[in-house]
C-alpha cells in the first residue's frame, strides 16, 4: 500500500520542490494544502508535481457561519487535546499588536470552527501517513500540526540552519 504524504504549501516554494524531489525518489500518493494569496491560477495548473487532491486555504475561509457551534469546538478542543485560545492568542494576526485589524472573538472562533472542520475532513478523507509543513509560525499552521499529532500522523518539518545551504528535517 502506498503512503499518503499531505504537503503543507505556501509562497515559498519549499514544500514545492520538497514534493517535487520526492515524487522521484518514492511511490506515493500527495496531497495538498495550499496556503496563498496570488499563486492560486499557477497550482491549479501546474503539472511539475502530480497531486491527487489539493485544497486552497483561502477558499474555505471566505464564508464564515454567521453563527458559532461552540459545542464542535469545545468537543474538538477536548477531542484532541487542543486549545484554540492559546493557538489564537500565540499568532501575531489575532493578538492586539496587529496594527492593521482587530478580531473580536467572535471572528476568532469562526475562523477556526472553519479550519478545525476543514483540516479534520481532509485528514479523515485521505488518512495520510506523513504531514509535510515548514516550521509553523501561524495559528493555522500549528493548529493542522497539532491536530496531526494527535491522530498518530507523522509530522515531517523543514527547517534551516545556520550553516551556509544546509537544511534539517524534524519531528518535533
Amino acid at each position: 500500500m502506498k503512503d499518503k504524504i499531505l504537503f503543507w504549501i505556501d509562497s515559498t516554494f519549499t514544500q514545492f520542490g520538497t514534493a517535487k524531489y520526492l515524487e522521484k525518489k518514492c511511490d506515493a500518493e500527495f496531497y495538498a494544502i495550499i496556503d496563498t494569496n496570488k499563486g492560486k491560477e499557477f497550482y491549479q495548473n501546474q503539472k511539475i508535481v502530480n497531486f491527487k487532491k489539493k485544497w486552497f486555504l483561502k477558499d474555505h475561509l471566505i464564508e464564515l457561519p454567521e453563527k458559532i457551534d461552540i459545542n464542535y469546538l469545545l468537543e474538538f478542543e477536548k477531542k484532541y487535546k487542543i486549545s484554540i485560545w492559546k493557538l489564537a492568542y500565540s499568532d501575531t494576526i489575532f493578538n492586539k499588536y496587529n496594527q492593521y485589524r482587530k478580531f473580536n472573538e467572535n471572528e476568532i472562533l469562526r475562523i477556526f470552527e472553519q479550519e478545525c472542520k476543514l483540516f479534520e475532513n481532509i485528514l479523515d478523507e485521505i488518512n495520510p501517513n506523513f504531514l509535510i509543513i515548514k516550521i509553523t509560525d501561524a495559528s493555522h499552521m500549528r493548529l493542522l500540526q497539532l491536530l496531526c499529532q494527535a491522530k498518530g500522523i507523522k509530522v515531517l518539518s523543514l527547517g534551516f540552519t545556520r550553516f551556509g545551504y544546509r537544511s534539517y528535517i524534524g519531528s518535533d
